[in-house]
């Protein structure tokens, strides 16, 4: 998840859609639902929370990276 928080961490909210847009040349993340699980996976570990839910979106706070 170290792409992640380079290109996202500080972000304070960020639908799926746009972080993958930005981090679309990853070989990470090969669809936007890769990036989404990776989002849950971080939000379990407490790096990252659900900011908003708004017009059937999840928006994202990632905190910055180590």
């Amino acid at each position: 998840a170290l792409p992640i928080f380079r290109r996202l961490g500080g972000t304070k909210s960020i639908s799926s859609t746009e972080a993958f847009q930005l981090c679309r040349h990853s070989k990470y993340f090969g669809t936007r639902f890769d990036l989404l699980n990776a989002f849950y996976a971080m939000i379990a570990i407490d790096r990252a929370r659900i900011a908003k839910y708004e017009d059937r979106k999840l928006f994202f706070g990632v905190r910055k990276g180590e």
